[in-house]
């Protein structure tokens, strides 16, 4: 199992420090005069375990990398790796904004709870502790460790309830109000309610999620035959590994230095670092999924450059291939109904959709999901955001300004609300109340510097003093 876990991933070290971790208990309870018969078999594990980490094409270069990936998470780390979601610090408002956060201090609470006791009675196993402790300590490093921390301490604590139940005593009814917590507990992710709750169109089951990772898009690209490298988005990297496809990325950001990484980041939003990256990278073909920030650069820009042509596109994801490259799969027809179904099902199908006719130029397509997504209740707020931009696209100024009164009245902090109707109240010479408008922004987000910059510009046009 060692062996294959060294060939699999850079956590192989675990193995070698959980062995260590049950050695170093065993030498304890032997110098302290213990009764020894655990010392010689626990190093013997940890001898083996440890050779088994060299048997792998890399030797002892898979230690390095896994000291790389150590190093890329924790105060040590620099700025820029601090910044991406999963190596952000533990403790960061960002992470403690997520319910993971909130369940991975549940879980802690808990094990210190069960284990202090234990250990002021010299019950708790020292061994599998020391595992526990010392992951908790990694945890705390960035937030990629709290799986690690949980997966071991969640067995913990069930070992260690089960030691302090009979000195408990508990009343049926506290036993009965803890089952139903976990089962509550369980069923947060297993009905989908925690990915609605972050806004993901994933959800819990088996393969791939057909909203999210339409299957019959990754053997269009196989017969498209990309002469070049694919750029893909980030959520699209496994997705492309899965079907034998080589993707430019694939999410796992420790594996590239800094100077790369930012290249890729700034790519999809910098005509210069997408040129740049195109001629790096040889790329021949993109990939993108509709609703994700690097659709939200590129599509504007790539439906309107003569080097690149759609080729195909359904409800979640568009294909394009360069133009220069030979012979190429006729264009998509933007126009038409998306490939691989005949309409949308869920309501992020139609989000995801409406979003992709939006930054493609195609607004009167875009307003026909959103009509069709308003009427099914869902998402509200989001989707008057949108249809309200639509509309103005189209040139519907009244549409668009009682869309986001509507919005507005539903919904009184709504920034984008207030900024659509500021400046439709401008285009119209409304000064007043665009500045009204502007005014209820600025109490809401003070430190906006767009916002202020905009109420200054509409206060001078007044010939009115200095802003607040």
């Amino acid at each position: 199992l060692q062996v294959v876990w060294t060939n699999s991933h850079g956590l192989f070290v675990i193995g070698p420090f959980m062995a260590g971790c049950y050695l170093a208990a065993a030498l304890f309870r032997r110098f302290r005069g213990a009764e020894d018969g655990e010392t010689v078999p626990a190093a013997r594990l940890f001898a083996l375990v440890t050779l088994a980490t060299f048997v792998t094409p890399f030797g002892p270069e898979g230690w390095r990398y896994a000291f790389l990936l150590a190093r890329e998470a924790g105060p040590a780390a620099s700025e820029f790796f601090k910044s991406l979601a999963e190596l952000a610090p533990t403790f960061s408002p960002r992470t403690m904004a997520l319910p993971d956060f909130w369940a991975y201090g549940l879980v802690l609470l808990l094990a210190c709870l069960t284990t202090v006791p234990l250990l002021a009675r010299g019950k708790a196993h020292a061994g599998r502790v020391l595992i526990v402790v010392f992951l908790g300590v990694a945890a705390v490093s960035g937030r990629r460790n709290i799986s690690l921390f949980v997966l071991a301490a969640t067995p913990l604590i069930a070992e260690n309830t089960g030691l302090l139940l009979p000195l408990l005593r508990l009343p049926a009814a506290a036993k009965a109000g803890a089952t139903l917590l976990l089962l509550a507990l369980t069923w947060f992710p297993l009905s989908g309610s925690y990915y609605r709750w972050l806004n993901y169109p994933l959800r819990f089951g088996l393969g791939a999620s057909p909203t999210f990772f339409p299957s019959s898009l990754a053997e269009f690209v196989r017969r498209a035959g990309v002469r070049g490298q694919l750029y893909n988005g980030n959520y699209l990297g496994g997705f492309c590994l899965y079907h034998g496809i080589r993707p430019l990325v694939d999410g796992r950001w420790e594996v590239y230095d800094e100077s790369t990484l930012k290249m890729v980041f700034a790519a999809p939003f910098d005509e210069v670092e997408w040129r740049r990256l195109i001629a790096t990278y040889d790329v021949g073909g993109v990939l993108l999924l509709h609703d994700s920030p690097e659709a939200r650069g590129l599509l504007p820009r790539l439906h309107g450059d003569p080097l690149w042509r759609l080729v195909y596109y359904d409800k979640a994801a568009s294909f394009w291939m360069r133009t220069d490259r030979g012979s190429l799969p006729p264009a998509a027809d933007v126009a038409a109904l998306p490939a691989g179904a005949a309409s949308p099902r869920r309501i992020e199908e139609y989000l995801a959709l409406a979003t992709f006719y939006r930054l493609t130029a195609v607004p009167q397509s875009s307003l026909r999901c959103l009509d069709a997504t308003l009427a099914l209740g869902e998402k509200r707020e989001t989707v008057l955001e949108q249809l309200g931009r639509a509309q103005s696209d189209l040139g519907r100024s009244a549409e668009a300004e009682e869309t986001f009164r509507t919005l507005l009245a539903e919904h009184k902090t709504n920034i984008s609300a207030l900024n659509e109707l500021a400046f439709l109240a401008y285009g119209r010479g409304d000064l007043a109340r665009a500045e009204a408008y502007l005014r209820r922004a600025l109490a809401i987000r003070p430190q906006d510097a767009d916002i202020r910059a905009n109420y200054e510009r509409i206060v001078g046009a007044r010939g009115g003093g200095p802003s607040p």
